[in-house]
């Protein structure tokens, strides 16, 4: 196998990776790079987010470290779409992922086995290993860092030493809660971003507009529910109106609000524990979970699924009675809501489509536009969820329009053989 020098071209021939590489590696390296030090949030969150470089550190170990070196690409191959990659790539992903292991598992009987490069290493590993949906054997990496960390003096001493380590750890640690449904291993009341939720719900509220038309679901859910509800509301605020109210937030506090929102659902009900609440608070909780990994899952270059939420969600719709306008209303949303979120198999159609044609039906509602006045007074963000949502909308019109057909011409049968 041909190996080139160590100095990187194309723009980064100031740089010295940390280990040899051959030509197919080099190729994989630039795509890499470029994941590392590309956007932390999707285009459609500019206007709310400010990227402040918080992904220098992880740039620096891909840069001073070996075995992070090897891990860093294998992680990052496994979050890119497979059409990106060729095979040679993808072979020589899993060869970077051998050596960063062989070295990590040397250092962690030295001297450096807790440092932060080494902390850096096995959160790679674990992130590799939910990317491929291996999320027991993530969790197993998982636990090890744990550890590791608890022999550092825990998570509130590297949390202090290196926040941006810390809440890699912790977004970890809520990720594979939700695909696992298992509860988080840290404690929600240590995770930070509660100044900048209470922060930015006192300015969602302050605005007058965002009050209006807001249902009032406060009599058919918990307290705690109710205020997760309207957290989730400023956050769908913040997104949508950013340009207009002029509030943005730095990305480093962003992705803090991400985190300790999942951490405070799973906190409510882990997805693998049976709901002891009423069937209004457990399809809301599940809609809400099924809203905020919109936001978590949109952080990589490819969409997990989450098959335990997707099971969850689905069967809640089912059981759940509906039976008034409010609740009529809330099922709308959370049909178009898991849609958006979830429901991505076109096999999910079958039954939502026809789903949403018949509440949309007993709500009155005809046009795009009404339903998306709907739609909006819960939380909803519009660069993500409108396009999506407006074409499901017309594929339930054109369902209601056939079956109307066919229910006029079984009547116009049945009138002319009465007739006879």
């Amino acid at each position: 196998m041909p190996l080139i020098d160590r100095q990187i071209g194309n723009g980064l021939s100031a740089y010295s990776v940390p280990a040899d590489l051959s030509i197919t590696s080099r190729a994989l390296f630039h795509k890499v790079y470029s994941f590392f030090t590309g956007p932390m949030f999707p285009h459609q969150l500019r206007d709310a987010v400010r990227s402040v470089g918080s992904a220098r550190i992880w740039v620096g170990f891909l840069f001073q470290d070996e075995a992070f070196f090897h891990c860093a690409i294998a992680m990052a191959a496994a979050a890119f779409d497979p059409s990106w990659l060729t095979q040679q790539e993808t072979a020589q992903a899993m060869v970077h992922l051998s050596r960063g292991m062989r070295i990590v598992n040397e250092r962690l009987s030295g001297d450096d086995a807790l440092s932060d490069l080494t902390l850096g290493v096995v959160l790679s590993m674990s992130q590799h290993e939910s990317l491929r949906n291996r999320h027991h054997q993530g969790l197993v990496h998982l636990n090890g860092l744990l550890r590791m960390i608890e022999l550092r003096g825990g998570i509130s001493v590297l949390a202090a030493h290196n926040p941006a380590i810390a809440q890699k750890v912790f977004r970890a640690d809520v990720q594979l809660a939700l695909q696992l449904g298992t509860p988080t291993r840290y404690s929600v009341n240590i995770v930070p971003g509660a100044f900048t939720i209470d922060w930015l719900r006192m300015r969602f509220q302050k605005d007058r507009n965002s009050s209006l038309g807001r249902p009032d679901i406060s009599t058919h859910v918990s307290a705690a529910l109710s205020e997760m509800l309207e957290g989730v509301m400023s956050l769908a605020w913040l997104v949508n109106n950013s340009p207009t109210h002029g509030i943005t937030l730095d990305g480093y506090d962003f992705h803090d609000v991400l985190v300790l929102f999942g951490y405070r659902l799973v906190h409510m009900r882990p997805l693998g524990e049976p709901h002891t609440s009423t069937d209004w608070e457990n399809v809301l909780h599940l809609a809400l979970v099924a809203f905020m990994s919109e936001f978590f899952f949109s952080l990589g270059l490819r969409r997990p699924e989450i098959p335990i939420l997707s099971r969850e969600l689905r069967a809640a719709i089912q059981v759940h009675c509906y039976d008034d306008k409010l609740s009529e209303e809330i099922l709308l949303w959370v049909l178009f809501i898991g849609k958006a979120s979830l429901f991505r198999n076109p096999g999910d159609d079958v039954w939502l489509v026809p789903k949403i044609a018949a509440t949309a039906s007993q709500l009155n509602l005809h046009t795009w536009q009404d339903v998306s006045r709907t739609l909006y007074r819960m939380p909803w963000v519009h660069a993500f969820q409108d396009e999506p949502s407006q074409a499901l909308w017309e594929q339930s019109r054109s369902y209601s329009s056939a079956h109307s057909s066919v229910f006029s011409e079984i009547q116009n049968e049945n009138g002319f053989m009465m007739l006879s």
